[in-house]
């Protein structure tokens, strides 16, 4: 306790008289109390004078709110009937609670918990009383520093006439005695003070006559009477200063906040005060109106401001007031993108941003309008398709706190490319060959439509061929149009006339015939073709029915190399059939047919050596209607070497 009064042990002065209200059943002593009071300025109202006694008290006679200081004379308790009712004894415990201040002094006031009397109250009083020793005595101020002892030094003494005597044993709260007898007896008077909530107590104990025999009123025109009670109601009516930290208050991050507290004396002293931001117990500021540094807040926050303010006497009172600092979201400043943006081309997004919080830490999203999103910046994309595009980006600080850009973006078409190859030159009639590659930046489907440079036009292929049929120079354009641009590419081809357009020479049938049975695979194998002019010539294959003339198979555009080339018929009916072969030059002129080879397809029954003229041993007689044909087909073939098959008829002989 002597830790929690030292920051009060400063002397008190009051700026104005007190109201003070005696609850007592009156007498002598009573009236020069009052007289006392009075002459110190104070306003003074007493039970007696309303016909009450301590006894009467109930709470209800006076309103203890309107009272600076209650003084309790004790009475005498061995008397029936003196005891406070327990109403009354909570409200002055009450009074105390709310800030009041109570001096409380009798003969036997000390001897209520022993005695059990005044239940209510008994933990209001300090001291404790547990014999009785009679005499005289002189007191030893033991703190000199105390509020109602500071007009006396540490260890200086004095007596108080008519004073009877009793034994203290101990003390109720956590006060110390404020002075003590130091001879005549083992004590006499007791004074002990305490904060008892948010009022004050003081209390002096001392023996009345009525245990003792002898004459126990303080006489209070004793000058150290006078001094300690008079001290004692200045102490017990002494406020904290009252203290108001103002607010809620609000701020942003980055940004100073003005805080306007304010506080007050009651008694009329000064106040000084320091506001704690953070709580450690420490000074933040001096000033009542000072200012919060939010520069590097972290909203969103909630700041507990204590401002703490002491009185001339020492007395301290702390209140606080809430600071809240809410998250500020990001700023989107720019957004950087590539102007003009083009489909498949590799593209970089970037977003400028500021943010108040330094503290914050940001996520990057972005919404690309084509289905797909990405996070970052800078971010790469392609778009494979032209296109307007709605791209929104959206920064995201650590408390959720964001902001939002949207926009339209046109991505660019990029045209097509397209790459022609093929023949450079050739002979009027020969089949030339050329490819058109394309290839588009985007995902653009790619039309083809070629132009030959002789007023043929050739629709979407990637290979055309194609014979010129006069001879000159012509261009041959390839476009590529991928439905919003078109690119060409072009290839000159010279055509000149064949200076010697020989047809190819006479094929030899190397293999007739295969099989003699129906049913049985017919092979044909025809030896190379040579031609005059170079180029090497395809062949014009046919198998007839020699019975009726009826084709059998024919086999056009056969690819002639430089080896032979062969054919197969098969299921063959029964009968008389030949073989015919032609080559034919690129320029499409044909040659003479082979000589024909004949061969038979007998029933499976007959069992005969196979067509005559073609086997290994000698040939039967030939049946005359069989050699009568025979030779018609020979004189035939002479006739066609001579005539109508001459120069690239496409009949068989």
């Amino acid at each position: 306790m002597i830790t929690f009064l030292a920051p009060l042990l400063l002397p008190t002065v009051q700026a104005t008289g007190l109201d003070v209200l005696i609850l007592d059943d009156g007498g002598e002593e009573t009236a020069e109390l009052v007289k006392l009071l009075e002459g110190k300025g104070h306003t003074v109202s007493c039970s007696c004078d309303d016909g009450l006694l301590e006894s009467d008290f109930d709470g209800s006679q006076w309103s203890l709110a309107d009272q600076a200081v209650v003084i309790w004379l004790d009475g005498d308790l061995t008397r029936d009937g003196e005891e406070m009712p327990a109403d009354g004894q909570q409200a002055l415990v009450d009074h105390i609670g709310d800030g009041g201040g109570l001096l409380h002094f009798a003969a036997t006031s000390a001897r209520y918990a022993e005695d059990g009397e005044n239940a209510t109250a008994v933990d209001l009083l300090l001291l404790e009383a547990t014999d009785l020793d009679l005499g005289g005595a002189d007191l030893e101020v033991v703190d000199g520093a105390h509020p109602i002892t500071a007009s006396y030094g540490t260890g200086d003494t004095f007596s108080l006439s008519r004073l009877g005597m009793v034994e203290i044993g101990g003390s109720v709260g956590d006060s110390p005695l404020e002075w003590t007898p130091v001879d005549g007896g083992s004590a006499s008077v007791a004074l002990s003070t305490q904060d008892h909530g948010d009022g004050r107590i003081a209390q002096f104990a001392w023996v009345g006559y009525v245990r003792s025999g002898a004459a126990s009123n303080l006489d209070y025109g004793d000058a150290h009477a006078a001094r300690l009670l008079t001290a004692a109601v200045q102490f017990v009516a002494r406020r904290p200063p009252t203290v108001d930290p103002g607010g809620p208050y609000h701020g942003d991050p980055g940004d100073f906040v003005l805080l306007s507290g304010s506080a007050s004396d009651p008694d009329g002293g000064e106040v000084s005060c320091a506001w704690d931001f953070d709580g450690d117990g420490t000074s933040d500021s001096t000033d009542l109106l000072t200012t919060y540094d939010a520069s590097a807040a972290d909203g969103p926050l909630e700041v507990d401001l204590a401002l703490t303010c002491t009185d001339d006497e020492g007395d301290t009172s702390t209140e606080s007031a809430e600071l809240s600092v809410p998250n500020l979201p990001p700023r989107i400043l720019d957004v950087s993108i590539p102007f003009p943006a083009q489909e498949g081309v590799e593209l970089e997004l970037a977003v400028e941003f500021e943010d108040p919080e330094p503290a914050d830490t940001h996520t990057v999203t972005w919404d690309l309008g084509d289905g797909t999103t990405s996070t970052g910046t800078p971010i790469s994309h392609t778009y494979a398709s032209d296109g307007s595009y709605e791209v929104e980006v959206t920064v995201t600080d650590d408390d959720l706190g964001s902001d939002s850009r949207s926009f339209a973006w046109s991505v660019h078409n990029v045209g097509p490319a397209v790459m022609l190859q093929g023949d450079t030159e050739g002979e009027v009639g020969e089949v030339l060959t050329f490819t058109c590659e394309t290839s588009d930046q985007g995902d653009d489907p790619v039309a083809i439509s070629w132009d030959m440079g002789d007023g043929t036009t050739i629709g979407h292929l990637e290979e055309v061929k194609h014979a010129y049929v006069a001879a000159g120079t012509f261009t041959v354009t390839c476009e590529a149009d991928d439905g919003v641009d078109t690119a060409t590419a072009t290839l000159v081809v010279e055509i000149v006339e064949v200076d010697d357009n020989a047809p190819p020479g006479r094929p030899e049938l190397i293999r007739p015939w295969n099989g003699e049975h129906t049913g049985s695979t017919v092979e044909l194998v025809v030896g190379p073709v040579a031609d005059p002019d170079g180029s090497i010539p395809t062949l014009d294959i046919v198998l007839e029915r020699f019975d009726d003339g009826t084709d059998q198979g024919t086999w056009l555009d056969q690819v002639q190399g430089v080896t032979q080339t062969s054919v197969q018929a098969t299921d063959l009916a029964p009968g008389t059939y030949r073989w015919l072969a032609r080559g034919v030059d690129v320029h499409g002129l044909a040659g003479d047919w082979s000589v024909p080879r004949y061969f038979e397809v007998l029933e499976p029954e007959d069992t005969g050596d196979g067509p005559w003229g073609c086997g290994c041993r000698a040939a039967p007689a030939a049946p005359p209607t069989v050699l009568v044909l025979w030779l018609v087909a020979w004189a035939l073939s002479r006739r066609t070497r001579a005539g109508d098959w001459e120069g690239g008829a496409t009949r068989r002989p």
